[in-house]
């Protein structure tokens, strides 16, 4: 698939958040971009990018003080995924359609982590993503923070641990 296929998808995403005073960059390449598609028949309606380089991207490459900050130890090789991109038509008004997907999208990835940067006025988002177990990571974490954004985690939670902590 090419990007010339989701340029109508994206730009009407787009739109959407400019109606909101949210800007997307639309991208200029999808070559190498790890991406997934939603569709319905032969219409597309949501759009997957996660790449594994949150690490690189984010942190600089060092998350150990990070780490030790939320006392989760070492992450080892665990893999930290970032979210470049995750929407569906906003003219799907089905709220359990975004649902079905980012649980399809996230079992996928099963063992790594989460990251997104989002606009901080975009509240239905981040309200989103908190919703699923995300939290908001501190801006002395993020040596390129960017004004205006936000930067949420979820990090991964093995089978049979609670949530609030390891027992």
């Amino acid at each position: 698939m090419d990007l010339e296929a989701l340029k109508p998808l994206f730009s009407r995403y787009a739109s959407f958040l400019a109606n909101k005073g949210i800007q997307f960059p639309l991208p200029s390449s999808l070559e190498d971009q790890p991406f997934e598609l939603l569709t319905i028949g032969k219409e597309i309606i949501g759009v997957s990018l996660i790449s594994q380089n949150a690490k690189e991207k984010i942190f600089d490459g060092n998350l150990s003080s990070y780490y030790t900050f939320l006392d989760e130890g070492n992450p080892g090789d665990r893999p930290l995924y970032l979210i470049e991109s995750f929407f569906i038509d906003p003219g799907v008004k089905d709220t359990s359609v975004k649902e079905l997907f980012w649980q399809d999208v996230s079992r996928k990835r099963n063992g790594g982590d989460f990251l997104i940067e989002l606009d901080q006025k975009d509240l239905e988002a981040i309200s989103f993503y908190k919703d699923h177990g995300f939290y908001q990571v501190p801006s002395l974490f993020v040596p390129h923070a960017k004004e205006g954004k936000v930067l949420l985690h979820k990090p991964f939670i093995p089978q049979g641990l609670c949530s609030l902590g390891t027992w």
